[in-house]
């Protein structure tokens, strides 16, 4: 198996774990909206779109349903500003980035 191979098989098994964990954290309320409404899916899609594992349980947090007000609300207007930034500009891309934790725990220590 090449290194090529054998990363995007960690990606899967690590995108397969996230799905599972993010669909048993979907408060008991929601879970027949979220099956209803294909949340699953909504999440993987946006999954391939992330560049980090970071990123990716970053994403499976916020995709969580909340009744939280404010948490809501927070969450609009940051889409708004999303929104704002991708009319008035090119998009950034991340492809680049990578992930930084173990060098920030080695330093840690």
């Amino acid at each position: 198996m090449t290194s090529e191979q054998h990363s995007e098989r960690t990606i899967e098994i690590d995108t397969a774990t996230l799905r599972a964990s993010f669909l048993r954290s979907i408060p008991r309320q929601f879970q027949a909206a979220a099956e209803k409404l294909e949340l699953d899916l909504v999440l993987e899609a946006h999954l391939k779109q992330t560049s980090t594992p970071l990123g990716k349980l970053a994403l499976a947090k916020e995709l969580i349903p909340t009744l939280d007000r404010q948490k809501i609300i927070t969450s609009l207007t940051e889409i708004d500003e999303l929104r704002t930034l991708l009319s008035l500009s090119d998009t950034p891309s991340f492809s680049g980035v990578s992930d930084i934790r173990t060098i920030l725990h080695k330093v840690e220590l």
